[in-house]
């Protein structure tokens, strides 16, 4: 495995580290937040305003979760390098939840 992909799939340590939490936005929709280092109160940048990026993950509303690990690495480094928090929204995938499900849901994360 390249060290690129080692990086991305989170198995080396990225410089800049970014904590992670969940939040519950409704019963049926979540987001997994990654904050950059200048975000947490020992980096002394709280209150700070910092630019929020919206990820909506990739599987064609049939696979994966905002959770997944192959996206938690890549969006750890993202955060830590670019500065911004960044929001990974869980929404509902296919055949449980049939199309526009996933549309509605990434909606209510915007609104």
């Amino acid at each position: 495995m390249a060290d690129w992909e080692a990086k991305l799939m989170g198995e080396v340590p990225i410089l800049g580290y970014s904590p992670s939490k969940d939040h519950t936005i409704s019963p049926n929709v979540a987001v997994h937040l990654y904050l950059p280092p200048v975000a947490t109160a020992e980096s002394g940048g709280e209150g700070e305003k910092l630019p929020i990026l919206v990820y909506f993950h990739g599987g064609g509303f049939i696979l994966h979760t905002a959770f997944n690990f192959v996206f938690h690495g890549y969006l750890t480094s993202l955060a830590a390098r670019a500065g911004a928090i960044v929001v990974s929204v869980d929404y509902n995938i296919a055949p449980e939840h049939p199309l526009p499900a996933a549309y509605d849901d990434s909606w209510e994360v915007l609104a």
